[in-house]
């Protein structure tokens, strides 16, 4: 399956979020499309504006903004995010995302999937999603600044 365009995901996104801010972002030399929408895990959850950085051939970034995530619970870090912040979705090694994958089908619903298991960790201290925690070779790829330059 042919890989999508940048353009091809930032529309297929804007149109199920036509609310969502997109716009593009350079950092370490690379060229970002960075959305910002806003999310609810199911319909009796919070909302959180979450940001998303995509560039092609680049694990995609993922970060809640606000409300801003507990750092720890019961003296255990939050689960399944990076050293920059940004959430742990699937194994980068994994094969389960590519650039032929739409990233609302996908990264988004994965987003929304990560925010159910958080909450549920927030409040009793267990996570419940998947069990691969993230690897440190993706903490190195995250572009210096990037998330303040696309806030």
């Amino acid at each position: 399956m042919p890989s999508l365009t940048v353009e091809e995901q930032r529309s297929s996104i804007l149109k199920r979020y036509p609310n969502a801010r997109a716009r593009y972002r350079f950092a370490g030399g690379i060229r970002y499309l960075c959305v910002t929408l806003h999310i609810r895990p199911t319909a009796t959850n919070r909302m959180y504006s979450i940001l998303f950085a995509y560039a092609p051939d680049r694990r995609p970034l993922v970060w809640v903004m606000s409300p801003e995530p507990v750092k720890e619970v019961n003296g255990k870090p939050t689960p399944h995010t990076y050293r920059d912040g940004s959430l742990c979705l699937f194994d980068p090694n994994g094969g389960q995302w590519t650039d032929a994958d739409p990233f609302v089908d996908t990264i988004v619903e994965w987003t929304r999937r990560w925010l159910f298991h958080y909450e549920f960790w927030a409040a009793t201290g267990e996570w419940l999603g998947d069990a691969v925690a993230p690897g440190t070779e993706a903490d190195a790829a995250t572009p210096e600044g990037l998330k303040e330059a696309a806030a």
